[in-house]
């Protein structure tokens, strides 16, 4: 995405905020942690063993999938937390804000959550069972061969650690290639020697609100992605909801798609939607599949393929129930974009508390605009 952006949106300015979802906590004994780590980001740089990684990833065709101006982009890219992070820990909460060149913004929000969330297991949750973890991940991958599961570990922004990541990845690359499809982490991937997975987040779409009439910004963020990566993509849909998300979804979309990544809302309603949808447009879906990611634990992951898989491909994005599945470690933290070019911008959802934005005005106009609630859980 960050390639999309560096060769169409160069210019265009971005602002991200952290939001924190789950039950009050109070942060306070991590603020000069975080700090200290945040800083550190100012040190990174990609090394020319990492960037020659990346210029021999392929797309499912056999093309190349960064071109090399965009190789010789990151090579100079640099972080600059001093610039672009308004940050401070005020009566426990945390107040963070990101706001600068999107080309220069956009890699800071996993990198910053992961931080927030080691250094609260850090500082707050030193004592953990790794030998009850690990009987737990154990059986876990039981459960993934037996039920025959098609599995993307995407679990870094509220690991544990990325200790404790780096050991998921190795166990689940001793799976079956049937059942492993890759990680989400392209560090861990390489060292790994796994898959390096991923898909188009909803800032690609947000973003396109500011650009163009919301009404038209589901569409024309998806046509953008193939006039660039071509076909054989999976498209987000709960941008603005999934009943948009259909409607816009026309016969040519859904052809250049390999399929539709579920990320809010009932999944059983939505799995059928989409087949349905297929089916109207006279793709057979056995052809396509669905990327179910929305808060999975393997338990889930069988009950839905159990559902879908005699209809539709399926599969499965899980990330915290695997890198952080000990007790209160877990943080229902996100960073999102809130403005671009200084317009506001949202995110809906299907499942209410997941929306973000900071114009409460807008924010429930679109709500009431293009959310159904079918698939509210």
């Amino acid at each position: 995405m960050m390639q999309l952006v560096y060769e169409f949106h160069k210019n265009d300015v971005a602002k991200y905020k952290f939001f924190y979802r789950g039950e009050s906590k109070d942060f306070s004994n991590i603020h000069q942690y975080l700090i200290k780590q945040f800083n550190e980001l100012n040190r990174l740089s990609f090394t020319e063993d990492e960037l020659n990684y990346l210029s021999n990833l392929k797309l499912l065709n056999g093309s190349k999938i960064f071109t090399v101006k965009f190789i010789s982009f990151l090579r100079l890219f640099r972080f600059d937390t001093n610039q672009d992070i308004k940050f401070d820990v005020i009566n426990g909460k945390i107040n963070l804000e990101i706001e600068g060149p999107w080309i220069y913004t956009i890699l800071y929000e996993v990198p910053l959550m992961s931080i927030i969330s080691e250094c609260f297991n850090y500082v707050g949750l030193t004592n953990i069972e790794l030998h009850d973890f690990n009987l737990r991940l154990e059986n876990k991958c039981e459960g993934i061969e037996i039920h025959k599961l098609r599995l993307c570990e995407m679990g870094t922004r509220r690991r544990h650690s990325r200790g404790i990541q780096d050991l998921v990845v190795k166990r689940l690359s001793k799976l079956p290639d049937y059942n492993f499809y890759g990680t989400s982490n392209v560090y861990l991937a390489k060292n790994n020697g796994v898959r390096p997975i991923g898909s188009m987040a909803h800032e690609w779409f947000m973003a396109h609100q500011a650009f163009t009439n919301p009404d038209l910004s589901t569409e024309v963020a998806l046509k953008k992605w193939n006039s660039f990566y071509g076909c054989n993509h999976v498209a987000l849909s709960d941008t603005l909801g999934l009943s948009h998300f259909l409607d816009v979804f026309d016969r040519k979309l859904a052809d250049s798609f390999i399929g539709v990544r579920h990320d809010s809302g009932n999944p059983i309603e939505f799995g059928r939607q989409v087949i349905n949808k297929y089916r109207k447009l006279g793709i057979e879906p056995e052809s396509k599949f669905i990327l179910f990611s929305d808060g999975l634990d393997i338990c889930k992951a069988i009950e839905l393929n159990q559902i879908f898989k005699d209809e539709i491909n399926v599969l499965f994005g899980i990330g915290t129930n695997l890198t952080n599945d000990f007790d209160g470690c877990q943080l229902n933290i996100v960073i999102k974009m809130i403005e671009m070019n200084g317009y506001p911008v949202n995110k809906l959802s299907d499942s209410p508390g997941k929306e973000t934005g900071e114009d409460e005005d807008l924010l429930n106009f679109m709500k009431n605009r293009y959310l159904s609630n079918v698939l509210m859980n």
